[in-house]
């Protein structure tokens, strides 16, 4: 099974490129929202960089291979319903079926999340 070393980047890259319509299709049907969805160059993550939206609340999607994981962040201004932070059942099945949605369209299918 191959993991998130560097080599995989430009794979995950072009995956999420590849499935940016399935990938804003799982957001809008867990959220009841009507987004669109551009997937950015790649770069290495900086605290300092970081869009002010991700310094407050909001929702991590993540997808763990081993040791190592992929951290999809969604600031509460996209806007997030009012559920997110303390979600009932059905919407606790909603989040599930975004994380399993969004590891089999992130990753490269021979990296299983």
């Amino acid at each position: 099974m191959a993991d998130f070393s560097s080599t995989t980047v430009e794979g995950i890259v072009s995956i999420c490129r590849e499935n940016s319509a399935a990938i804003a299709e799982s957001l809008n049907q867990c959220f009841d929202t009507k987004q669109t969805l551009t997937i950015g160059e790649p770069a290495d993550w900086s605290s300092d960089a970081a869009p002010s939206e991700l310094a407050g609340p909001g929702l991590l999607v993540c997808c763990r291979v081993g040791d190592q994981s992929l951290v999809c962040a969604i600031p509460a201004s996209l806007p997030l319903p009012d559920w997110y932070t303390e979600p009932g059942d059905s919407q606790r099945a909603r989040l599930e079926t975004l994380a399993m949605e969004w590891s089999m369209n992130l990753l490269p299918p021979d990296i299983e999340c």
